[in-house]
């Protein structure tokens, strides 16, 4: 079943992409459509030629044989094709059905969470997000630890003075930022790759309060990506003039 799918300017200038003949380039972009949510399909180029060349004279196993080697497409188990980096440029619509493909065996589980598992997770997240009364946000940035609801923001103050050593020690702000960042990204449905990466960003131009302020902020919103890459915008210089 054939699926609506997006493509970027930047996808014509792609080294990988250039290096294939056109023909290949359109199958490249055939395969999206083709692909599920996680980027995997039924590897039948019969299939294809039929469903996107109906009409063009072209040697179907000769295109799939070039989208593969340049490491477009990975072909795994008993007919199975996966296009590794389709989490990375691909937004899917939500309500998109989960797939019921076979996980290749070279996919990293451990580093990569899929659509369907963070769904499940942030369900169950809001459960229990129900059930506490979320507490206003400081314009300090001391909402971050407030956000992962850490036991040291409920801890009683030391009668010394001490924030407490072992609290200390445990903090740890960059990964605090980052677990904020992609659960609030991966929530409105974008990858989890995508969101470290977005995440990384942010921490290059703005200092981690700032981050985390902004992230803060943009959990508020409709669009917490988009909110995200125009506070990531380099902030313009002041030019003085004589």
């Amino acid at each position: 079943m054939a699926r609506i799918r997006t493509i970027k300017p930047e996808f014509f200038t792609s080294e990988d992409v250039v290096s294939l003949s056109a023909f290949a380039r359109l199958l490249y972009i055939a395969l999206w459509c083709e692909a599920d949510r996680e980027g995997r399909m039924r590897w039948k180029p019969a299939t294809f030629k039929m469903r996107y060349f109906p009409a063009d004279a072209v040697d179907i196993d000769g295109l799939c044989a070039e989208v593969v080697n340049r490491g477009l497409v990975r072909l795994y188990g008993d007919g199975y094709a996966v296009i590794p980096t389709f989490t990375d440029h691909q937004h899917v619509n939500p309500r998109e059905s989960k797939s019921l493909l076979p996980v290749p065996e070279f996919i990293d589980l451990h580093a990569s969470v899929t659509r369907d598992d963070a769904s499940l997770t942030h369900r169950e997240e809001g459960k229990e997000g129900k059930e506490r009364k979320e507490a206003p946000a400081d314009p300090g940035g001391s909402s971050l630890s407030q956000d992962f609801d850490s036991p040291a923001s409920h801890a009683p103050p030391d009668p010394n003075g001490s924030a407490g050593p072992s609290h200390a020690a445990e903090s740890d702000p960059v990964k605090e930022i980052f677990d904020l960042g992609v659960s609030i990204l991966t929530r409105s449905g974008h990858p989890e790759r995508s969101a470290r990466t977005l995440i990384g960003r942010l921490r290059k131009l703005r200092t981690d309060e700032e981050a985390a302020s902004i992230l803060v902020a943009a959990k508020a919103t409709t669009d917490p990506a988009a909110y995200i890459v125009k506070a990531t915008q380099p902030k313009p210089r002041r030019v003085q003039l004589c």
